[in-house]
C-alpha cells in the first residue's frame, strides 16, 4: 500500500514538471530587472542576479529533492517495520519453544515425584520371584503330609515347635487347609517362632547352615497357603 503511494506521488510530480516545462517554453517570461547585491571581498555580499526561469528551476529542484527525501524516509520506515516484525516472529517462536520445554520438564518432574507405577503383570512377577519355593516331595510327602526336617532344625532346640508343625501338616485335608483356614494361621505363627529361635543361634552357626534352615522354614510357612493335594504348578 505504502509503495503504491510512493509511485503515485512520483508520477504526479513528473507530470507536473512536464506541464510546467511546456508552459515555460511556450510562454515567454516577463522582463524583470536584475537584482544586484554588493559586497566587500569574501566576507561581504556577493553579486547575484535571478530571473524568473532560474527561480522556477530552483523551486523545481527543491521539489524534486524533497520528493526524493520523502521516498527515502518512507522506504527506511518500511525496512524498520519489516525488521521489527521479523524480530517479533523470532521472539515469539523462541518464547513458544521455551514454554513447551518448561512444561515438558515440569511434567517429567511430577512423574518422577509420583514414582514409577509398575503394571499388574510386573507386580505379579515380582511377588512370585520374592516368594519362597514350595517344598519338594523330598521335603514334604504330598500324600502322608510328613515333613522331612533338615539336620539343624532336628535339634532339641526346635523339638516342641517341630512336633506341633508335624501334627498340623498330618491332619491337613483339602477342606481344612490353605489360606484363610485355622490350620494356615497356626502354621504361620509356629514357623515365625521357629525363625526367632534360629536367629538367636546365628552367631554359633555357619552362614550356609543358617541360610539353608531359614529357607526351609520360609518354604514351610509358604506351603501352608495351599490346600492339601494342590501341587506346585511352577517349579523355580
Amino acid at each position: 500500500m505504502k509503495t503504491t503511494h510512493i509511485v503515485s506521488g512520483t508520477l504526479g510530480v513528473t507530470a507536473l514538471i512536464a506541464s510546467l516545462v511546456h508552459a515555460q517554453a511556450t510562454t515567454p517570461p516577463p522582463a524583470l530587472n536584475p537584482i544586484y547585491g554588493y559586497g566587500f571581498g569574501d566576507g561581504g555580499y556577493g553579486y547575484h542576479s535571478s530571473t524568473a526561469a532560474e527561480g522556477f528551476f530552483r523551486g523545481l529542484a527543491a521539489g524534486i529533492r524533497g520528493l526524493g527525501e520523502f521516498n527515502y524516509n518512507t522506504s527506511l520506515a518500511l525496512i524498520n517495520i519489516e525488521e521489527a516484525r521479523s524480530r517479533y516472529i523470532d521472539n515469539r517462536a523462541k518464547w513458544t519453544e521455551t514454554y513447551f520445554a518448561m512444561r515438558k520438564t515440569n511434567q517429567a518432574y511430577r512423574e518422577a515425584e509420583r514414582g514409577y507405577r509398575p503394571t499388574q503383570e510386573v507386580l505379579n512377577r515380582i511377588s512370585q520371584e520374592a516368594s519362597p519355593d514350595r517344598l519338594k516331595p523330598s521335603q514334604l510327602d504330598p500324600s502322608l503330609r510328613t515333613i522331612f526336617w533338615p539336620a539343624l532344625l532336628s535339634r532339641t532346640d526346635f523339638d516342641s515347635l517341630r512336633a506341633q508343625l508335624d501334627q498340623l501338616f498330618a491332619v491337613q485335608r483339602p477342606n481344612n487347609s490353605g489360606l484363610g483356614t485355622e490350620n494356615y494361621g497356626e502354621i504361620v505363627a509356629l514357623t515365625a517362632e521357629m525363625r526367632t529361635v534360629l536367629d538367636s543361634m546365628i552367631n554359633q552357626l555357619h552362614p550356609d547352615e543358617y541360610m539353608a534352615a531359614r529357607r526351609f522354614i520360609d518354604s514351610l510357612s509358604y506351603e501352608a497357603r495351599f490346600p492339601a493335594g494342590q501341587q506346585a504348578v511352577v517349579t523355580r
